[in-house]
């Protein structure tokens, strides 16, 4: 769970500057949901500040850059490492660029109070008709372990995929991909985890029951 506000300005005709705020706080509930888990339930809770600034280079080229400070403390990890809390900088990174209006590209990375590691990704979007999209991009993110208590799983891998336009109310797609997890420690008490890889594939159906434009 995550709430904030966030302010922004237009500084001139192409840069655009703010100030956001935000609190969260992000549970591992492994053992279930009676007493004895919510008392020794792993959380990890933080407050930051983040000032973002966008610049539209060109008509076809945004940056986008932000610089801040947040506080993080983690509840009822044993010895948590001292790294991964306490006040650490945050930052934001990204630029959007489409060449052409049928190709469009995306890269960011970021860093945050819940984070332990940075979170990055890229995305390339090339549309040879209205009704079909291809995309493949790479990423790396990061949440609670499911599997471990007290560690953090951290995803890193790449997808391609098509989605096709059917009428002009349903969609179907169809990616596949790699990804390798791997659990990091946030307690000095204990050891990382093994990484795993895997590939994996997904299909999509969609159906927009109306619309406004």
């Amino acid at each position: 769970m995550r709430a904030g506000g966030y302010i922004d300005w237009l500084f001139t005709g192409k840069t655009t500057m703010g100030m956001k705020v935000e609190a969260g706080r992000m549970t591992q509930d492994i053992l279930g949901t009676g007493a004895a888990a919510q008392e020794g339930m792993a959380a990890r809770q933080f407050i930051q500040a983040l000032v973002p600034v966008a610049h539209n280079l060109t008509s076809k080229v945004l940056l986008v850059a932000g610089a801040g400070v947040s506080y993080t403390e983690d509840e009822n990890i044993p010895n948590p490492s001292p790294q991964y809390t306490g006040v650490r900088p945050v930052y934001l990174l990204g630029a959007q660029y489409d060449p052409s209006e049928k190709t469009t590209m995306r890269a960011y990375t970021s860093f945050d109070g819940f984070d332990i590691v940075p979170s990055y990704g890229f995305s390339l979007t090339w549309r040879p008709r209205v009704t079909t999209a291809f995309t493949v991009s790479a990423y790396q993110n990061q949440n609670f372990s499911i599997t471990t208590v007290d560690q953090f799983q951290v995803n890193r891998g790449f997808t391609a995929g098509v989605q096709q336009t059917i009428f002009s109310r349903f969609a179907v797609g169809v990616s596949g991909g790699w990804q390798q997890t791997e659990n990091i420690s946030i307690s000095e008490d204990q050891p990382n985890g093994a990484e795993t890889d895997y590939a994996f594939v997904s299909g999509s159906l969609r159906y927009a029951i109306n619309s406004w434009a």
